[in-house]
């Protein structure tokens, strides 16, 4: 027993907990000047474009030599990149980078003469790579050692460093791990409390996930007035008024260990529910749990990823959590069916609940605003353009759609249109790029990455039609987006996109080249058809808004409190 009361022992473990989490932020060792090196080795770990982009900065030192240890899949994407004087070491083992799967080659690749370190994080703590720390530790390595950020800062970090974050992440298990009491009898008079697992919010890609969280996080205060809502795992995110951020970062890899974080977290704060928006919840928790699963993509079609752990988390890892969760979320009836069939839970845990597009892109006449600095110069001269915005990979179609667009453009002689593709890179997109540089109208087909908010905007105004004769969508946030800005839609007749956008756009079969054609034919030659389908559309986005969002959340989150 305890010799503290109660509330006492409270306030120190959550003090203990939270000063642990503060020394592996990473803002304690961030540096200003970039290392001239002469030999340097990158730690493979992420995905291809994090990869990319950390060999890019590094190859701006003089003269440098790098080496790049990763994966299978890792090394077969660098490998067709072509980059020049790069030697590639194929990690020996499968899956995550560890020391004690084979200490013995990792010694070998450290006995190379390497004067630098670098690797490539994520997020905001040390937290999520205690298996580089580890490697680092092991290898007694006395060389300089690296890590840069998305936004380009440069952080280093010391062996001694490496073992006092080490000593810290160990406490945190430890902590995690122990039977903790149950405090929720301490303050019997006092609002309910809601846990929302904030991880999405702390990545720099702005997915629709990223999008939803943000979006529901706004107005949901409102609607749940007798609820305190808590924010957890993004400390450097922007969060509404209203809500209340707790210290603790959440590593976006190690879901076992995130789990323990939040389920701990909500005992020492004591949670009556959680939330979480993307991630899985965790089994051992004194509070209600619900889970919003936004579609089940790599079970129904594997073959479109490269990364087996992608697989493996909608396999076990949501899986188990949306077993033993309270509640689950289903963006759309699609995504509810692909949860029965891949899960087999019961129908009546699973409530439907859509999307909405963000009021920013709603089309007014106050607000047309023109085309940025980022579009292409050729649009802006008043040339008609369809509009394609996803992440350029297999799943989005556009290989089929740029040869649709070569069948259209053949068969279309007056209008002359060009097309634009709106998205940052994805993965498997060598034949996107190969049909792109083969099609005899490459001059009217643009890449623009990913654009802002106030460009993005804009080129959806501004186009003669969208076009996103996606294979398979959870939801498909675009089309409405599109449809709320005003804009004549194509899209496919297959998943969530045929019940989100009903008879309010163009459906057709996404595997078929002529069909979405003959589609664009038909918005090309008719303003008739463009002005009807743009009407629809506005119609439609209508019967979708955050406030109902939230309003239909916040049923579900009062039924399980109550």
């Amino acid at each position: 027993m305890s010799a503290k009361m109660p509330l006492e022992e409270l306030s120190s473990s959550k003090a203990h907990f939270y000063d642990l989490f503060e020394s592996l932020t990473v803002k304690n060792f961030q540096v200003t000047k970039f290392p001239e090196f002469r030999k340097g080795l990158i730690l493979g770990t992420g995905n291809i474009n994090n990869i990319i982009f950390l060999t890019e900065v590094c190859r701006k030192s003089s003269n440098p030599n790098l080496t790049v240890v990763g994966g299978d899949h890792l090394i077969s994407e660098l490998s067709r990149k072509q980059f020049d004087s790069i030697e590639f070491i194929k990690y020996s083992e499968a899956g995550l980078f560890l020391w004690k799967s084979n200490p013995i080659w990792w010694e070998e690749v450290f006995k190379k003469n390497f004067d630098s370190i670098f690797f490539y994080i994520n997020q905001n703590s040390l937290l999520g790579i205690q298996n580089i720390l580890e490697i680092l530790q092991f290898s007694q390595t006395k060389v300089e050692i690296y890590f840069i950020d998305e936004e380009k800062k440069l952080y280093q970090i010391s062996q001694e460093d490496c073992e006092q974050a080490l000593n810290s992440i160990s406490k945190i298990d430890k902590f995690t791990d122990q039977e903790s009491p149950n405090y929720l009898h301490l303050h019997k008079k006092r609002n309910a409390r809601l846990l929302f697992d904030g991880r999405v919010l702390s990545e720099n890609s702005r997915t629709g996930i990223h999008r939803y969280a943000n979006e529901l996080l706004k107005v949901l205060p409102s609607k749940i007035s007798e609820i305190d809502i808590q924010i957890i795992g993004c400390q450097d995110s922007t969060i509404p008024e209203g809500v209340a951020k707790i210290p603790v970062s959440l590593p976006l890899s190690d879901h076992k260990r995130a789990e323990k974080i939040v389920g701990i977290s909500s005992t020492l704060e004591q949670s009556d529910l959680i939330f979480s928006p993307y991630f899985p919840v965790p089994r051992k928790r004194k509070a209600k749990a619900i889970l919003t699963i936004h579609d089940l993509i790599p079970l129904v079609h594997p073959e479109w990823f490269t990364n087996p752990s992608t697989i493996n988390f909608f396999k076990n890892n949501l899986r188990e959590s949306a077993l033993h969760a309270d509640k689950i979320i289903a963006d759309s009836y699609c995504t509810k069916s692909d949860i029965i069939k891949f899960y087999e839970i019961e129908d009546e845990k699973i409530e439907v609940i859509h999307l909405a597009p963000s009021l920013i892109f709603k089309n007014t006449a106050e607000w047309n605003p023109p085309l940025g600095k980022t579009i292409p110069e050729i649009i802006t001269k008043n040339r008609p353009y369809f509009l394609s915005v996803a992440t350029l990979e297999p799943r989005k179609n556009l290989v089929r759609t740029i040869k649709a667009f070569e069948l259209f453009r053949e068969r279309e002689k007056s209008l002359k249109p060009a097309l634009i593709l709106v998205g940052k890179s994805g993965w498997k997109n060598e034949e996107l790029l190969e049909t792109f540089h083969k099609s005899k109208y490459n001059d009217s087909i643009f890449f623009t990455g990913y654009l802002n908010n106030e460009d993005l905007i804009s080129v959806y105004q501004h186009a003669l039609a969208f076009i996103y004769p996606s294979l398979y969508e959870g939801f498909g946030l675009p089309v409405l987006e599109a449809m709320s800005s005003g804009v004549p839609v194509i899209t496919s007749n297959n998943s969530s996109l045929a019940e989100i956008a009903t008879d309010a756009a163009l459906c057709c079969d996404p595997y078929s080249v002529e069909e979405i054609a003959v589609s664009m034919e038909k918005i090309a030659e008719s303003q008739t058809l463009r002005q009807n389908l743009a009407a629809l559309g506005i119609q439609r986005s209508n019967k979708f808004s955050w406030e109902k969002t939230a309003k239909e959340t916040a049923k579900v989150l009062l039924s399980c409190l109550n």
